[in-house]
């Protein structure tokens, strides 16, 4: 199942991180991972060490991609929907500007599902718009995976 996915992968970042304490994504991986089990404190302890790191090890570096991502994860799992909600519609933005199809794909599901856990009026419709939109670029990128998962929250609601 899901839990023993997300246990072997929390395995292998511990053990990435322990062996190179300098590769970054691995350290924000683990954040996500933690938020997804529900263990935001640790979550919030892991983004904290992350971010020293990147200080020490890679200055200048730019993570705000990756910290956008989190801040997406963790919205979501506080199921606070208006912030989820414009969090996608920003990032989707910046994929539909350089051009970044697939994440720009992804983002839309994550945006139908923003709008279903919000549930203003017109959000259910909005949602379905987006997933149809999600499901035809994917199509088009021959994704089976997520075609079956656009198909299916399509067909739920």
């Amino acid at each position: 199942g899901r839990c023993d996915d997300i246990s072997e992968a929390e395995s292998y970042l511990l053990e990435s991180i322990d062996q190179d304490p300098s590769y970054i994504i691995p350290q924000f991986d683990l954040v996500i991972i933690y938020i997804r089990l529900g263990q935001l404190d640790d979550a919030r302890d892991q983004l904290a060490r992350a971010k020293r790191n990147v200080k020490m090890s890679r200055p200048g570096w730019v993570f705000d991609p990756i910290s956008s991502k989190i801040e997406l994860e963790f919205a979501f799992a506080e199921k606070r929907w208006e912030e989820a909600v414009s969090l996608c519609e920003n990032q989707i933005s910046g994929y539909q500007f350089v051009g970044l199809r697939w994440e720009w794909a992804r983002r839309l599901i994550d945006l139908g599902d923003a709008l279903i856990g919000r549930n203003d009026p017109g959000d259910l419709e909005q949602a379905r718009e987006t997933y149809q939109q999600s499901l035809d670029m994917y199509t088009g990128m021959g994704a089976p995976g997520y075609i079956r998962v656009l198909e299916e929250r399509l067909s739920n609601l």
